[in-house]
């Protein structure tokens, strides 16, 4: 089986810009296209909440994206994020650059990354991983040093991470397929506390 690594650059290429896909959305009919090209297409073309894919022309009718779409960016961001291409490409990103810290370099500081977030996608300096392995927010999240992520097996990389899925109601606690539970809003028959 070929790496994912080895897939060809035109894969992570909007066919709108030309360039590397950022805030890649897919249509209906598995195109992918970069948010902002997707914005610009829809404003020039789109007539009547209806649009042509712009490389195979079949028809995309926002009726069928959801009711009550109000603007044009509400409708592109009713198209599927794809994030299978974002985590290749920001491995491969991650792997072919120059090894500084993500966070770091949003306050433009240039600071040697050290780990790699599997859940953030993102390179952390030795400050930063502490911060991180200690918030709340992220203190679960799988890190892996620089090294196991230039050597690791991209395809191990992707693999989501095995977590289980907990309630939003009942404050964490684990969910299962299962039996019914009651809210005030709602009865679902699919999944149940544990």
């Amino acid at each position: 089986m070929a790496s994912l690594l080895q897939l060809d650059e035109d894969f992570f290429t909007c066919s709108l810009c030309l360039e590397r896909l950022t805030e890649s959305r897919t249509l209906s009919c598995l195109h992918t296209f970069c948010r902002a090209c997707l914005v610009q297409h829809l404003t020039r073309t789109a007539k009547n909440w209806r649009f042509a894919c712009p490389v195979c022309d079949m028809e995309v009718d926002g009726c069928t994206q959801g009711p009550g779409l109000e603007s044009v960016d509400q409708w592109v961001d009713s198209f599927v994020y794809n994030t299978f291409i974002a985590t290749v490409s920001k491995i491969k990103t991650a792997r072919a650059a120059e090894k500084a810290c993500d966070i770091c370099r949003q306050e433009r500081v240039l600071v040697e990354a050290s780990a790699w977030c599997m859940e953030c996608l993102e390179m952390l300096c030795e400050d930063c991983h502490r911060v991180h392995a200690r918030s709340r927010a992220s203190r679960d999240h799988k890190i892996i040093s620089i090294n196991d992520l230039q050597n690791e097996n991209t395809e191990k990389l992707m693999r989501p991470l095995a977590r289980p899925l907990t309630c939003s109601v009942h404050r964490g606690k684990p969910v299962t397929r299962g039996t019914y539970v009651q809210n005030a809003d709602f009865f679902s028959p699919l999944f149940s506390l544990q």
